[in-house]
């Protein structure tokens, strides 16, 4: 108990909100002198009726701290009582003021429960304490009823490991957990599907099990032709946090085309604090590890190249070691975005290249049969602001890009429905250049290609 009761001090000392039991319910709370913090709590609340929490003292001394009218009976009362009591006392002081009501009470509690007093004891000032759930619903009485919204805001931190339930709602968010100075640690990408999320094997062009793949891109919601939501998230090679697409819906008329009207960005950040960054460059660092501290405490930053065009987010050194870093790679990495039990592609699956060049596997609506297929190519005719893989008949929507650069018509997102990008963790043989091969296609055509480490692309993950 006593390292939970250290860990959720530090949060409630730097503004936190926790998840804990008391003597009555499960509740939330946070440091009730810090107003910023018990607005969240009306916020993950949904709550109208503010100012009307208590909080939670560990002693009577505590108590006439922070409510200068306390009268003498009340903590005669309190002695008395055989249930949990909560006095409401005039001449509340020194908590936030939106703790506070037109009257000047204070709703105070001093709770008969183990965690709760060693944690107000190592606090040294008042918690709030109101029921975690939604205004309006039942209260929990125990974990499991707890509304899940809630849990997804405050998660709880245990022996080193941070826990959350997610929420009522799929998509896609990220996390982070911060040091005191509040830079960011480290950072995880939350996807959630309403639907189980399959594999099934991937049949290379030669015919043969190369790997087993996932049924969507990496942070989709379906994989429906012409739905937004089939597109995923995108990402710079060899980096871990993803990137939103544009929220514009598929036309059926792109035709291959950087339509401005089709690339609404995307910016949305829910009810978190964090801001997109997308025209920031990356500094010029010859030697590891680079700007890998960078993109770690900057998850919602894309790092161009600090060049003129694509090159590389990484590193512009040209040793081996700053040209293939094998952040994405045949094992995976910790910077390997995938979900636990699967990872970036590996080589071939989508084409055999020789050397250090591209191939084209797909063509022009001419190219095919009146069922779309074609016996020259490995990708069918394109559908539906997408293609389907001729050997196993799955479908890659054509999500476009983004890449903020003053050289493309539109910012942000690009080519959206007009064509696709999908990394591979499969490196350039040519050990002076950091680039990696994608599959990228358009309505015309479809190649697979090298491409530099600050491009942007989806991924359909493989099992390990």
């Amino acid at each position: 108990m006593e390292q939970a009761v250290t860990e959720a001090v530090r949060i409630l000392r730097e503004g936190g909100v926790i998840l804990y039991p008391t003597d009555t319910v499960w509740g939330i709370g946070c440091d009730a002198t810090n107003a910023e913090a018990v607005e969240r709590i009306y916020r993950l609340k949904r709550s109208e009726n503010k100012k009307s929490m208590l909080v939670l003292c560990a002693t009577p001394d505590m108590v006439v701290r922070y409510v200068h009218k306390a009268p003498g009976i009340a903590f005669e009362v309190q002695e008395l009582a055989t249930k949990p009591l909560t006095l409401i006392l005039p001449g509340a002081s020194g908590v936030a003021a939106n703790l506070i009501p037109e009257e000047g009470t204070l709703g105070v509690r001093i709770p008969d429960h183990a965690f709760c007093q060693a944690m107000l004891r190592k606090l040294g000032r008042p918690i709030v304490s109101t029921s975690a759930n939604i205004s309006g619903e039942d209260t929990p009485r125990n974990l499991a009823e707890i509304s899940r919204e809630i849990i997804d805001g405050a998660p709880v931190y245990k022996e080193g490991h941070v826990a959350f339930a997610t929420g009522r709602s799929q998509g896609n968010a990220v996390i982070a957990v911060k040091d005191i100075k509040g830079n960011i640690v480290w950072s995880w990408h939350i996807w959630v599907c309403n639907d189980e999320i399959t594999a099934h094997d991937h049949i290379d062009s030669e015919g043969k099990v190369a790997a087993v793949i996932m049924d969507r891109n990496l942070g989709a919601l379906n994989n429906t032709p012409m739905d937004v939501g089939n597109r995923g998230m995108f990402y710079e090679w060899g980096r871990k946090d993803p990137f939103t697409p544009s929220r514009s819906p598929y036309h059926a008329d792109t035709d291959g085309n950087n339509v401005p009207a089709y690339n609404e960005p995307n910016t949305a950040i829910g009810d978190g604090t964090g801001t997109w960054v997308y025209n920031a460059q990356a500094a010029v660092l010859a030697t590891p590890p680079a700007n890998i501290p960078n993109s770690i405490l900057n998850p919602m930053t894309y790092l161009q190249s600090p060049y003129n065009g694509h090159a590389d987010w990484y590193c512009t050194g040209t040793d081996p070691k700053a040209t293939h870093p094998g952040l994405w790679g045949p094992e995976k990495t910790i910077f390997d975005p995938c979900p636990p039990g699967y990872k970036v592609p590996g080589p071939d699956l989508w084409g055999i290249p020789a050397g250090n060049t591209s191939i084209t596997n797909g063509g022009a609506a001419a190219d095919y049969d009146e069922t779309g297929v074609s016996a020259k190519w490995d990708w069918n005719a394109y559908e539906d602001c997408g293609r389907r893989w001729k050997n196993t008949g799955d479908y890659y929507p054509m999500a476009g890009n983004i890449y903020y650069t003053d050289y493309i018509s539109v910012s942000i997102c690009n080519y959206t429905g007009g064509m696709a990008f999908y990394w591979t963790a499969q490196a350039t043989p040519d050990a002076t250049k950091s680039s990696a091969y994608f599959v990228n296609f358009n309505p015309n055509w479809c190649n697979y290609r090298l491409g530099a480490h600050d491009c942007s692309a989806q991924i359909r993950c493989i099992r390990e």
